[in-house]
């Protein structure tokens, strides 16, 4: 469970962004198992292993060879909404690194870059509350520990499109923060539609010893969503990063969409 209210987590009817639409802590490993365990009607301990390429017999692959991810998380429920707190740990080999699910700077994925195996551990605390029938808010912050495996010259993002090479020292570690808060406004206007606003900070890296990042980035984003019927909603979205790549000398990025959407 990704503790966000129903609905926002839809892929073709949620939050358009990749970043906006759930906390990237849950966007890491392949295929693996996980329990959950209700302790009471309300309390939930999720245990779970995932694996980048579970079913590959080549060298640095299957399910204890390769890339992998530990979690756990307990989450408390009720009519009033949800909340809980995740722990993570994961090791990526070089050539495959992502800590953040392809959200946030080139930096925050890859703190060593990507030939440097990497391991993390990540602390996520998320939840959202109903505040009333039509109105919900949701929100998570996630802080992150990443250490290089091994040492190696490395090609590290500078924060303006481009890399430049670096020695990476095995045992260096990288500090990565992000969160975000959204305000969601369910059947706004008619039955089915779905409004909302997200702010958010995405990840960055704040502290390392290869390079840290003086910026933030701000994530801004707004959508509604139509149901047209039964079968069709239409979502017009806009979102706006201030800071791409947690610089300040980078221009603003602007992405508007019309989604149309058949279920």
């Amino acid at each position: 469970d990704t503790l966000t209210p129903p609905g926002v987590t839809d892929d073709a009817r949620g939050i358009p962004s990749l970043f906006g639409e759930y906390s990237p802590l849950y966007r890491r490993g392949g295929g693996g198992g996980a329990i959950n365990w209700s302790i009471n009607k309300n309390l939930i301990l999720t245990l779970g292993y995932l694996a980048g390429n579970p079913s590959s017999p080549l060298d640095k692959n299957g399910l204890f060879n390769g890339s992998y991810n530990a979690l756990a998380q307990l989450a408390y429920s009720g009519n009033w909404g949800a909340i809980g707190i995740a722990y993570s740990h994961s090791y990526i080999p070089g050539g495959e690194v992502d800590l953040t699910g392809r959200a946030g700077s080139f930096l925050a994925i890859q703190p060593f870059g990507d030939n440097i195996a990497t391991s993390s551990d990540i602390v996520g605390l998320q939840g959202f509350v109903r505040v009333a029938k039509n109105f919900q808010i949701h929100g998570w912050g996630v802080y992150t520990s990443a250490n290089a495996e091994n040492s190696a010259l490395s090609n590290i993002s500078n924060g303006r499109g481009g890399n430049f090479l670096s020695p990476v020292a095995e045992g260096s570690n990288a500090t990565i923060w992000y969160g975000a808060i959204g305000f969601t406004f369910p059947d706004l206007g008619g039955k089915g539609n779905l409004s909302g606003i997200l702010v958010g900070l995405p990840p960055r890296v704040t502290s390392s010893d290869v390079r840290e990042e003086e910026d933030s980035s701000y994530h801004v984003e707004a959508f509604y969503r139509f149901q047209v019927s039964d079968h069709i909603t239409i979502t017009p979205g806009f979102w706006v990063v201030f800071n791409p790549e947690n610089n300040s000398n980078n221009d603003t990025q602007y992405v508007g969409l019309i989604r149309t959407s058949f279920n």
